[in-house]
């Protein structure tokens, strides 16, 4: 056979092998159209973890011949508000009451499952904690022979009631007693509405004898008075005070014939409202307030406990912490106001996140609360890093929408540290 001829056939050969079929090993695969199948879930009930919410542990699977476990993603809707996760366990907060649920997942074909139904059921909470008392000692002068009347507001606080559902009681009574002069011991106890008892705590109250100068007087009913000390006779002068009914003032009399006057009402105390701020960093907040002081005499200092301007910080893991702050007026001249007290509320990262779910849930954008969700369910499991990035896609995707959205989650990402 020629060249030519020979070449014939090579071409003609090359031609058969590029027109064969392609073998069954080198097939290509089929589009996924079978769908996942959720598995069954019963019904769910869960202990409340305090008054209002409790942190519930979900865990629904679905199943794929074409896919593994953790590529289904599963949606959970839970009345007006659902949540997304991969097939597998979640957390999110419910409140108490029963929550019919419905769960489907889907496939990255998006093939959409069957879908199941169940109730969680949130149970009451059940109050075990016990109140703690908050009181101080009291050191006030005697106003008269029979001692003071000492007003000492002792509270008491409690992480699962608010301060009006406690009940305090102390024996003799703080409220407007009569103490004499010397140590009193007081013994206060407190409750809360499901009968836990605080442990009792004993308030010092010392009434000092203002009148008593270490020496030996004889007061007579003219404006001289003779003192004795030490071999030494000598007249002095002294003041003998006129009565003065209440809410006026006492004239003073020397032996030189001036008088002077007091007032004999107590300054009094602006009560103030209980304020509740957002904590600003992973430490806390620091708070301000002016308690306004009425004094007849215009001569009346305060004093608070924790002071205006006092860094209060926030509980473990960036939780809610509330104080209360104490505040006292004495007008210089032994006249003591009656307490005055109030709480200061730092919210912390999830009841911050919770207000702000609240605002995204009734502006009915419900993608944007589902990824608040998953954040709360992030921070409730302590996987702060994946609370933050879900934070960090909340406000990427609500960067259109409103400015304080934005600045209440970069506010919480901080929180989180």
């Amino acid at each position: 056979m020629g060249l030519f001829g020979r070449l014939g056939v090579l071409v003609l050969a090359a031609m058969l092998i590029v027109a064969l079929p392609v073998g069954s090993g080198s097939a290509q695969r089929a589009a996924d159209t079978t769908p996942p199948v959720m598995d069954a879930h019963g019904d769910q009930s869960v202990a409340a973890t305090g008054p209002l919410f409790s942190n519930v542990s979900l865990t629904v699977t679905a199943t794929d011949p074409d896919n593994s476990s953790s590529d289904l993603t599963i949606y959970c809707s839970f009345g007006a508000s659902g949540i997304r996760f991969a097939s597998g366990s979640t957390t999110t907060s419910l409140s108490v009451g029963t929550w019919p649920t419905s769960c489907y997942a889907t496939d990255p074909a998006n093939n959409q499952s069957n879908t199941i139904s169940f109730n969680i059921v949130v149970q009451p909470f059940v109050d075990t904690t016990p109140p703690v008392i908050q009181a101080f000692d009291v050191n006030a002068p005697a106003s008269s022979r029979a001692g003071t009347t000492v007003y000492e507001n002792v509270l008491a606080t409690d992480p699962d009631n608010d301060q009006q559902q406690l009940t305090v009681t102390c024996v003799p009574s703080l409220l407007g007693g009569l103490f004499p002069i010397g140590v009193t011991r007081v013994t206060c106890n407190a409750h809360d509405p499901a009968g836990n008892q605080a442990v009792p705590v004993i308030v010092t109250v010392t009434i000092t004898d203002g009148t008593t100068t270490g020496s030996t007087n004889t007061v007579t009913t003219t404006t001289t008075v003779t003192t004795t000390i030490a071999r030494t006779t000598t007249p002095v002068t002294a003041t003998v005070t006129s009565p003065a009914p209440p809410g006026s003032t006492s004239t003073t009399t020397t032996a030189a014939g001036t008088t002077t006057t007091r007032p004999t009402t107590a300054p009094t105390i602006r009560q103030l409202s209980n304020i509740v701020v957002d904590a600003t960093s992973p430490i806390g907040a620091v708070v301000h307030f002016s308690p306004t002081v009425n004094d007849p005499g215009g001569h009346a200092t305060t004093d608070c406990k924790p002071a205006s301007g006092s860094l209060i910080g926030l509980r473990a893991k960036a939780a809610t912490n509330t104080v209360t702050v104490i505040c006292n007026a004495s007008d210089g001249g032994g006249l003591l106001a009656k307490p005055m007290a109030f709480t200061i509320t730092v919210l912390g990262a999830r009841d911050q996140l919770h207000a702000l779910r609240e605002a995204v849930l009734r502006a009915q954008t419900r993608s944007l609360a589902a990824q608040l969700a998953r954040a709360d369910a992030a921070i409730a499991d302590g996987r702060t890093t994946a609370a933050q990035a879900d934070l960090a896609s909340f406000i990427k995707a609500a960067r259109s929408r409103r400015p304080a959205w934005i600045k209440a989650a970069a506010r919480i990402i901080a929180l989180l540290g």
